[in-house]
């Protein structure tokens, strides 16, 4: 059947195609005052002295963890429930991911288990704040101060997500954001490092333009860096989409507000949902299926194929991908195996219509009434 509502879809208006026009009549899109200026508007966004602009989510990881400049072989807490980038750039930075499970109802890492991972070789902890539900930072931030440990969030899905009063990406050392299609805000490819440490940022700074630092260029690479940068064609779609951003939470909470209404009668559905303090920016709409539910997951997603709706079956675990399979075979992470087979995206996205949700939604109860 052709798709009647995809999984996202995004819509670039005249005033980003002006802006993205003006750079490039401007004679210079690599990193320069376009990439500074969103620096500066990011940073006073977030609630962060610092942010620096980088090349994607991944790149932001890798070059705050080469920051924190930890022993080789040291053990980055983190989960396991998350795209394989997060692993991916403890490994690239010679470090060693230790995965934690995660909570059914929130799909965040909690206290307890990073305590009760915390050994000799910990280096650093990483949580994610997973579909936009920030984790439970009051007691990882406990924890890490307690240890001496630093953290490094993830919040490549956290733009615009609060615990408390604070916005997801501000409680660590560092706090790295993605600009991906995918993300809330996008520049294509993109990513951003916050911090309130001034030597940290400057660290990233030059970690992301070969080791050199920009206060003192005359000096050379001062030590092996990356070519991390992002272009000011880039950083204007960024200015764009930071101008607009919070109407498309806003919208985003709209929409997950209404589906959760819709389903809220419906048998052995998890939703998502805030978990105070913390306030979801809505990234994604993920659904749970419990055991007790009359449908499986695979039957929910033939279902609303047939009637044109795009999903995506459940985040997969890093511990069962080939590149980390062998270290997973040690681990007994339950919650983590459970939502990779239960769960399963509906379509969210700002410029979604009224419409295109009523759709989604009536597709979703269908096969319900079919079972019951």
């Amino acid at each position: 059947m052709a798709l009647r509502v995809p999984l996202t879809r995004l819509l670039f208006d005249e005033a980003a195609q002006q802006a993205l026009s003006r750079v490039l009549a401007s004679g210079w899109i690599a990193q320069g005052e376009k990439v500074a200026h969103f620096e500066e508007e990011f940073a006073a966004y977030v609630g962060a002295k610092h942010a620096v602009a980088v090349s994607s989510g991944t790149m932001a990881l890798h070059l705050s963890l080469l920051a924190l400049c930890l022993p080789d072989g040291s053990e980055v807490i983190c989960p396991s429930h998350s795209f394989v980038a997060t692993a991916n750039a403890i490994r690239m930075a010679g470090l060693t991911p230790r995965f934690v499970d995660v909570d059914r109802r929130t799909y965040n890492v909690q206290g307890q288990g990073i305590e009760e991972a915390i050994g000799s070789h910990t280096g650093a902890l990483l949580p994610v704040h997973q579909l936009g539900l920030p984790c439970p930072m009051d007691d990882i931030c406990r924890i890490a101060e307690d240890k001496g440990i630093p953290i490094i969030e993830d919040a490549a899905c956290g733009l615009g997500s609060f615990y408390g009063k604070r916005m997801a990406g501000t409680f660590g050392r560092g706090g790295c954001f993605s600009f991906h299609p995918r993300k809330v805000l996008t520049t294509g490819e993109g990513g951003m490092v916050v911090t309130d440490d001034g030597a940290f940022a400057q660290k990233v700074r030059a970690l992301r333009n070969h080791g050199i630092d920009a206060e003192e260029p005359q000096k050379g690479s001062l030590f092996p860096g990356l070519n991390g940068r992002m272009t000011d064609l880039q950083a204007e779609l960024g200015l764009w989409g930071l101008s607009r951003v919070n109407a498309w939470i806003e919208r985003r909470r709209h929409i997950a507000a209404f589906y959760t209404k819709a389903f809220g009668e419906l048998p052995g559905l998890f939703l998502p949902r805030d978990v105070a303090p913390a306030r979801h920016n809505f990234q994604s709409y993920c659904l749970a299926i419990a055991e007790s539910c009359p449908l499986t997951r695979n039957a929910l997603a033939e279902s609303l194929a047939k009637a044109g709706i795009s999903t995506r079956k459940g985040i997969p675990c890093i511990h069962r991908q080939p590149a980390y399979e062998k270290q997973g075979k040690i681990l007994g992470l339950p919650n983590t195996e459970w939502l990779e087979e239960a769960s399963l995206f509906l379509p969210i996205f700002p410029g979604m219509s009224e419409e295109e949700i009523q759709t989604v939604t009536r597709a979703v109860a269908r096969p319900f009434g079919e079972v019951t």
